[in-house]
């Protein structure tokens, strides 16, 4: 059942974050408790030592200075019971070397009890040693006792003669070592906290985007090639979104490939099927013209009428041919300029009737391209038609060319103050058939796009209704040897 569970990948990347961060904070809280905990018990084991060192030589002077041994134990008595009246006491006594109890805090008479438990022999060891005897021990009550013992002395002559036995209370000490741990175990909390929000921002972060390309994937299996994914990071998944994209363009491209090939073999037949009835048409209707009588001027007319229709279907029959046969280019170093030069020639007279003015602007310099000059001539006349027809009542028409060092390509722009574009219609505009004027085949723009990229060229535009299109072509700057070396061929 647990393995049918989808677990995401931002779910996994917060556990493992969060889980990490509780084992890392663990072990420190552990450590930290266990350092409090010691310095407490130092801190207590310091504090009985050096009150079990007073006790220790109070009761040295107090015997010494007494003539009679019991007006001395007496004195000592009377002040160990002051000693023992501090709540962190709960016992003071004095101890011969046999375990006789000689005097005690919490009792009067004493002389009779001997103390031969565990914890008493324990504690003579410290006549043997300078250093204090320390142990802890569970009473009746069960409360651990910590108990210093050290060495005393009966007269100058006469060593180990006894010890000073003193109990502390841990009761504190266990409460302030709970609540040690309490506070740590508490501003542990903060950092653990802080670390999960932590990862689960960062979690988003990263899920985020592969998010965006999972859905890119899926959409492209579902047949949508126009998804594109804006990543703004800049790390490896913008990367692997970059290479996506650049995925999504080549089978947008492969798509419109093998359209242009099914369309091309489309025309073609149709071409093919249409051109010998219209040459037929044309020859008969011309050799009845031959045989019309003077008087039949309105038959004349008509059959002229038919005339002109045939060969304006011939020329959509010859485009047709044109985009799905396309004739082999004939490479040579051309100049940009010259052939714009040419072009613009051919329809300045057509301009100047429709009131259109037209300007170039030539870049100094510009290196030669190894193209064909005839196909880009009738790339560059077609875009200077459609330029001059989006200005139907007269305009402006610029012709720009520059180098782009960086591209090391030839840029031409034709800029025309116009109708405009539909911004709904830009993405289509160079696709096949497609056309936003009444007249026309679509197939202008398609062929230029062909032409242009047969040279590993680009062409793109921009347009704003009621302001005008531009159109920009890009063609790299390639001489002999790298062109039969992109071909495969030896330069």
């Amino acid at each position: 059942m647990l393995s049918k569970i989808r677990i995401s990948l931002q779910t996994k990347f917060i556990l493992a974050l969060t889980l990490l961060l509780i084992s890392i904070m663990f072990v420190v809280t552990l450590f930290t408790i266990s350092r409090q905990k010691q310095a407490l018990v130092k801190e207590m084991q310091s504090s009985g030592i050096a009150t079990a060192r007073t006790v220790q030589l109070a009761v040295n002077d107090i015997i010494l200075s007494s003539d009679i041994f019991r007006v001395g134990m007496f004195k000592v008595g009377q002040f160990i019971k002051n000693i023992g009246k501090s709540e962190k006491v709960l016992y003071v006594m004095v101890e011969d070397n046999e375990g006789r109890v000689r005097t005690h805090s919490n009792f009067d008479i004493v002389e009779e009890i001997s103390m031969d438990d565990l914890m008493s022999k324990k504690a003579l060891e410290a006549l043997n040693t300078e250093e204090p005897m320390q142990q802890y021990y569970e009473d009746r009550d069960g409360e651990v006792v910590y108990e210093v013992a050290l060495p005393i002395d009966k007269s100058l002559k006469e060593k180990n003669w006894g010890v000073v036995r003193i109990g502390l209370s841990t009761k504190q000490m266990m409460v302030d070592i709970a609540k040690s741990r309490n506070q740590i175990m508490l501003i542990s909390i903060v950092p653990i906290l802080l670390g999960i929000l932590s990862s689960i921002f960062l979690a988003r972060t990263i899920a985020r985007p592969i998010k965006r390309l999972v859905q890119g994937a899926m959409a492209i299996a579902g047949g949508d090639l126009e998804q594109e994914i804006a990543i703004k990071t800049k790390d490896e998944i913008k990367d692997l979104a970059d290479a996506f994209n650049q995925m999504t363009r080549s089978l947008r491209q492969m798509r419109k490939v093998e359209k242009l090939v099914i369309l091309g073999e489309l025309a073609a037949g149709v071409a093919h099927e249409v051109r010998n009835p219209l040459t037929s048409i044309k020859g008969f209707t011309q050799f009845l013209m031959e045989d019309l009588k003077p008087d039949e001027e309105k038959k004349k007319e008509f059959m002229g009428i038919i005339v002109k229709e045939v060969d304006r279907l011939n020329s959509v029959v010859e485009e047709l041919l044109d985009f799905a046969k396309p004739t082999e280019s004939k490479f040579a170093e051309i100049d940009v300029d010259t052939v714009l030069d040419k072009t613009i020639s051919l329809i300045e007279l057509e301009a100047s009737v429709q009131k259109v003015n037209i300007t170039k602007e030539a870049s100094d310099g510009l290196p030669l391209i190894y193209a064909d000059g005839e196909k880009l001539e009738q790339a560059f006349l077609d875009l200077m038609i459609n330029g001059l027809q989006a200005m139907p009542k007269g305009g402006d028409f610029l012709i720009k060319t520059s180098y782009k060092n960086v591209k090391q390509a030839v840029e031409i722009q034709f800029i025309d103050s116009g109708v405009g574009i539909p911004e709904e219609c830009l993405d289509k505009i160079f696709d096949p058939f497609f056309t936003t004027k009444k007249e026309g085949t679509g197939l202008g723009l398609s062929i230029v796009q062909r032409i242009i990229n047969e040279y590993g060229g680009f062409i793109t535009l921009k347009s704003k209704l009621g302001k005008g299109t531009t159109f920009m072509v890009e063609l790299p700057v390639r001489t002999q040897s790298k062109k039969d070396s992109l071909d495969g061929k030896p330069s």
